[in-house]
């Protein structure tokens, strides 16, 4: 549950032999230009600075995840600038 409450999926996916911790941490670092900078309190008054709160259009998110499931995501990286995947990061 998040820190909030449950929040229902915009969007699923499926894709195979993937180990899904390695997934989040890959997806969280591939898109850190696009996570929300903020802090907020909770129902306690405790500030919480959310880390898996990200600003993404739903065609950025699908573009990753097919270019994981095809492998084409080496050598890419999102340019939150521009507000999309562009070639360039480590080959």
């Amino acid at each position: 549950m998040g820190f909030i409450g449950r929040t229902p999926p915009v969007k699923t996916y499926s894709l195979y032999n993937i180990d899904k911790v390695k997934l989040e941490n890959l997806l969280h670092k591939f898109f850190v230009q696009a996570r929300l900078d903020i802090e907020i309190p909770d129902r306690f008054g405790k500030v919480v600075r959310p880390r898996e709160w990200f600003l993404l259009p739903l065609t950025v998110i699908d573009e990753a995840v097919a270019r994981l499931a095809d492998g084409s995501i080496v050598g890419r990286v999102y340019d939150a600038r521009l507000g999309r995947i562009v070639k360039g990061g480590i080959e």
